[in-house]
């Protein structure tokens, strides 16, 4: 199971998603963060380099530190396909 958390606010779900959707939700290459009870977020590795990055208030939340731009979060590792 994997959530996609966007800088909207909005939160969309689903079962499986591979690398490429992952990207281009982030909008960049992934960089995977741990967070606690197992699960994982994906993150665009450069957001914070891009022009005028649109900080992700939830996803910040989650890990205690500004993230930048749409985030996958996965339930588990096994969720990112391919």
């Amino acid at each position: 199971m994997y959530r996609i958390l966007k800088t909207s606010g909005e939160v969309q779900t689903g079962d499986t998603i591979t690398l490429k959707e992952a990207q281009g939700i982030v909008k960049g290459y992934v960089e995977v963060i741990k967070l606690p009870k197992k699960k994982f977020m994906l993150v665009d590795e450069e957001a914070k380099l891009k022009i005028h990055p649109e900080v992700n208030t939830k996803a910040s939340d989650l890990v205690g530190m500004l993230i930048y731009g749409d985030v996958v979060v996965l339930d588990k590792m096994g969720d990112l396909k391919g």
